[in-house]
């Protein structure tokens, strides 16, 4: 294996985590104007435009929420070369890539969610001991995770 192998993500986490923020802020946003409305009869002045600007900084609010979580989950990938494992974070114009030894693998593990097991992907968690130090990574968000756990310990002394 001289070339890369990508482990694919799951974009099942993503889509139920952009529903649950969708959803929340919805119910904020009544809220808010719930609030609103029953200030409007205790205070002296229309409340309308102070709704109106409400319901927009809520709504702008929740489309902020919603692109961090988007951007949060596109911006991980792993991948596997025959003697390493690496991990890339990308951000908003920059990139870090961690590149561990599979020879320092000293234990490895998988686990998936309810809905995991119902939809197909997990974690797989590798420990890591190095000279003078030990690291846990964990791959998240991995699309048949027993196949990536399989093919790492086909390439390491576990």
């Amino acid at each position: 294996m001289n070339e890369k192998t990508v482990f694919k993500r799951s974009e099942m986490p993503m889509m139920i985590q952009l529903i649950v923020v969708g959803i929340s802020g919805i119910f904020l946003f009544i809220f808010a104007s719930q609030l609103f409305r029953a200030f409007d009869n205790v205070l002296p002045f229309d409340t309308s435009a102070l709704t109106a600007l409400a319901r927009f900084i809520m709504f702008g609010l929740l489309l902020v929420a919603l692109g961090i979580v988007y951007l949060n989950s596109k911006k991980v990938s792993y991948y596997m070369t025959k003697d390493s494992i690496a991990v890339v974070k990308g951000g908003f114009g920059s990139k870090n890539k961690r590149i561990y030894g599979l020879d320092n693998v000293t234990g490895m593990s998988m686990g998936q969610s309810f809905l995991g097991t119902k939809m197909n992907y997990g974690w797989v968690t590798v420990e890591l001991s190095m000279m003078t130090s030990a690291e846990t990574i964990q791959l998240t968000n991995l699309e048949n995770p027993d196949k990536v756990l399989k093919l790492i310990r086909e390439h390491t002394n576990i």
